[in-house]
């Protein structure tokens, strides 16, 4: 260490406590998958587990998990309902995730991004917690690493270390969310899509149903109107059929006159 940390004794001293952090910091490890507490943790144990188990990344005491938190991430669905007011494995591995990455991500981005990494279950949730406690603690080493070897260059070159930090982390914050961001509003289209082809599916459906209600109307009134006109025929071949009998009975009536006045009439001549 050097220049004005090196004439400024408290400056010396705050430097060495963070080297001496960073080189613990470099050998963290995060809490293994089963280590994890496989009973349910009431909110209190939950809160100052996932505190204590965050605490060797964190630097600070800033940032920690509170139980308002916790209830509102439950309200808003990033983790499920406790059952029994107990908190599963699962929920205290997703709490973790989240407390880590509300960090540098707005706290619904992140929940996306572990949303799509592990739908839900412990099949699922395992091997991701997995992967993110292992980048999490590699990520650990390499900062460390790489701002232990910029100590003999002094505070300057420590300060131009912050900078580039800030601005690599300003670039990988801003990529990730819009890598998340891009699934999101791909998701988002694709709901429209359905829901547009649901309504016009509900449309035609509708439309449908009114054809086939309109069809089934004109059948039956086909069908009345062939009802009718059959009854008028029949009425009608059943007046002709009467009128041809009558017809026939006059005729016979006639045909009997005319024989009653040829008997007559042979009578006379006889």
């Amino acid at each position: 260490m050097s220049n004005q940390a090196e004439n400024n004794p408290a400056a010396f001293d705050e430097y060495e406590a963070l080297f001496k952090l960073l080189q613990t910091y470099g050998q963290v490890q995060a809490e293994a998958w089963d280590r994890l507490p496989d009973i349910g943790l009431y909110m209190d144990q939950v809160t100052g587990y996932v505190n204590g188990r965050l605490a060797p990344f964190m630097l600070s005491e800033e940032g920690g998990l509170t139980s308002s938190m916790v209830n509102n991430y439950v309200k808003l669905s990033y983790i499920d309902r406790p059952e029994n007011k107990k908190y599963s494995r699962e929920q205290i591995a997703a709490l973790y995730m989240l407390c880590s990455l509300k960090q540098v991500l707005p706290i619904s981005t992140a929940s996306a991004l572990l949303r799509y990494l592990s739908p839900s279950g412990e099949e699922e949730m395992q091997p991701l917690y997995a992967a993110f406690t292992q980048g999490q603690t590699e990520a650990a080493a390499a900062v460390a690493k790489e701002t232990l070897s910029c100590r003999e260059g002094g505070r300057e070159a420590l300060l131009r270390l912050a900078l580039d930090f800030s601005l690599r982390a300003e670039a990988l914050r801003l990529m990730a969310e819009a890598l998340v961001g891009v699934a999101l509003k791909t998701d988002e289209a694709k709901a429209q899509s359905e829901k547009e082809k649901l309504e016009t599916d509900t449309k035609d459906a509708k439309a449908d149903a009114v054809r086939a209600e309109k069809a089934e109307k004109e059948k039956a009134d086909a069908e009345r109107a062939k009802e009718k006109l059959e009854k008028q025929n029949a009425a009608r071949a059943e007046k002709a059929e009467a009128k041809a009998k009558k017809a026939e009975a006059k005729a016979a009536k006639a045909r009997e006159n005319a024989e009653k006045i040829a008997r007559a009439k042979r009578t006379q001549e006889a």
